[in-house]
């Protein structure tokens, strides 16, 4: 506890505090501002499931409705969780959720894999941005801890982290996670990453870190993370994108990808100008 609490006081004092833009819904998700300086997408894709009773066509169906939202929005970089390689009833072969998204938007990508159902099954976290508009490297990836079995399924969680290089010339470090579900090891994992971030953030001039949390607004783990100074930019449900010094004004919008039947989260939008 000691421990925890002289962390916490160093973050603090690490981090810069903003004053965040609270998020919005929108009626028409499909106006990205062409002013913004960065354009940035966070979305739990929902996985496909070779076990549920999801086709390969339904599947398709709604990875084509966010391939379509993508060439309307144009982000400059997305972070997305729960993305899949599977095989599912009336497949023939793998369905490569990530390289079909890259080859049907022009986004180059980077997929970590996070978990896995042998033959069946390869699930992730991954970055996707464009080659054409943003400079994005220095991209890796890890394991959290906190990895355990539900069953005969090994449930391990990731980070992934790359540098994204401004026209101004400023570096803003991108971080994309998936947490555990359960409080028990998503906490201690949220305590990993804060960590992480103390110790790489002067290596660069802001942080963003985005993902699904699978924490509500009123648990430790996000008071924590605020805690630590970093400041909440945009929120849906267990959704989060966090900010550390973000010099620049903010807009942050909730997407309704829910209700056009793309996952069962909604995106948050991000511009940075």
């Amino acid at each position: 506890m000691r421990l925890y609490l002289l962390l916490s006081i160093a973050l603090s004092a690490f981090f810069l505090s903003q004053n965040p833009t609270q998020a919005q819904s929108l009626s028409n998700p499909s106006q990205p501002d062409s002013k913004a300086l960065v354009k940035f997408l966070n979305l739990n894709l929902l996985y496909c499931d070779p076990l549920s009773s999801e086709t390969k066509q339904q599947h398709s169906v709604r990875l084509n409705k966010l391939i379509a939202q993508l060439n309307t929005l144009k982000p400059d970089l997305a972070a997305f969780q729960e993305v899949a390689n599977c095989r599912l009833s009336g497949s023939a072969g793998w369905i490569e959720t990530a390289k079909i998204i890259a080859e049907q938007t022009g986004l180059n990508y980077s997929f970590w894999q996070s978990e896995e159902v042998r033959d069946i099954w390869k699930e992730g976290i991954a970055f996707f941005w464009n080659p054409k508009t943003v400079r994005f490297d220095n991209i890796q990836c890890r394991h959290l801890g906190g990895a355990h079995y539900r069953g005969p399924m090994r449930i391990a969680k990731s980070l992934c982290q790359g540098d994204l290089h401004t026209d101004n010339g400023d570096v803003i470090r991108f971080y994309n996670t998936h947490l555990d579900v359960d409080a028990q090891y998503s906490l201690p994992q949220t305590r990993e990453i804060l960590g992480i971030i103390k110790q790489e953030s002067h290596a660069v001039d802001s942080v963003i870190w985005a993902g699904d949390f699978n924490n509500l607004e009123n648990t430790d783990a996000i008071r924590i993370i605020k805690e630590a100074g970093l400041n909440e930019l945009a929120r849906d449900r267990v959704d989060f994108i966090f900010g550390w010094n973000v010099r620049r004004p903010t807009c942050a919008r909730t997407l309704g990808f829910v209700e056009e039947g793309i996952s069962d989260h909604n995106a948050l939008w991000l511009e940075l100008r």
